[in-house]
């Protein structure tokens, strides 16, 4: 296990609980008088801990009764390791799914990946240009050129 002691910004920690990382304590007064710092852990055991994945809780609802198994994101670093066979926690606000990952595709826009993808495991009940629209609103200009990452989801 390594352990990490910092007091990260919001995005630090979107990204370390997105990387396996779990918060383990707060050490006030451990570096400084008036700073609060947290201690993260992460296992070197890949296989043992998920890792969790936010996202808003309409699309986990979807996930979770079955109607959505394609989970779109763009390609950030600890996106783009994710790979077929992974486990993946999905986390919203007060809930959560374990999923493992069957797949892996990879485009270079959204206008790419809708041509390829079923939209009705995308966005359920959306066509195509709301789709697009939904997916533009969530990934503006500057993310979609990350590129897109699609995860199709095991069912349970």
């Amino acid at each position: 296990k390594i352990y990490l002691h910092h007091v990260p910004t919001v995005a630090e920690v979107a990204a370390l609980q997105e990387s396996g990382w779990k918060l383990e304590g707060l050490l006030p007064g451990a570096y400084g008088e008036d700073v609060i710092t947290q201690q993260w852990g992460c296992s070197l055991d890949d296989n043992s801990t998920p890792r969790s994945l936010r996202i808003q809780p309409r699309y986990l609802s979807m996930i979770k009764s079955g109607q959505k198994n394609i989970e779109v994101r763009v390609a950030y670093d600890h996106i783009k390791n994710i790979k077929a066979g992974d486990v993946i926690n999905l986390v919203s606000e007060a809930d959560q799914i374990v999923r493992r990952v069957r797949e892996v595709r990879r485009y270079g826009t959204i206008r790419q990946m809708l041509e390829h993808e079923d939209i009705e495991q995308v966005l359920p009940g959306l066509k195509r240009n709301e789709a697009y629209r939904r997916l533009c609103e969530i990934y503006p200009p500057a993310k979609e050129q990350l590129g897109i990452v699609v995860f199709d989801l095991s069912s349970a």
